[in-house]
């Protein structure tokens, strides 16, 4: 464990000068999920089996699968269309919660930051732009 612990501080500090082409660091777990991190002024601390990035990202360590940087668009490869009733769960691309909102239609009138979300609700995902 602990060697994966110093490989992936390594590839962590090592990645940083790499980072400067990229807008993400995209960690991939072993289930498949994508948690995408703005690359710009990232930091990340590894203690107690967690990776730890500044943005408040916790991931455990045995259920990172890689990590990758990309550039917009390469992190979320399917979108469904979500269901335009009942309440419905909006995120930024790192997965920070933003709101919840009653429906998917709320969603889209109230969110007022400029900025691509992702809306979950009735078991499908869908991204949207605010301009």
């Amino acid at each position: 464990m602990r060697q994966l612990i110093a490989l992936c501080a390594f590839l962590a500090t090592t990645m940083q000068m790499k980072a400067d082409n990229y807008q993400y660091l995209v960690l991939q777990q072993t289930d498949g999920t994508q948690i995408k991190l703005v690359a710009s002024g990232l930091a990340m601390v590894f203690q107690d089996g967690q990776l730890m990035a500044n943005d408040g990202t916790t991931v455990s360590l045995a259920s990172l699968k890689q990590m990758f940087f990309a550039n917009e668009g390469t992190a979320i490869r399917t979108i469904d269309d979500v269901n335009a009733d009942g309440p419905v769960q909006v995120y930024t691309l790192t997965g920070a919660h933003v709101a919840t909102f009653s429906s998917i239609l709320q969603a889209r009138q109230q969110l007022r930051q400029q900025g691509v979300y992702v809306i979950k609700g009735n078991g499908k995902t869908q991204k949207i732009a605010v301009r």
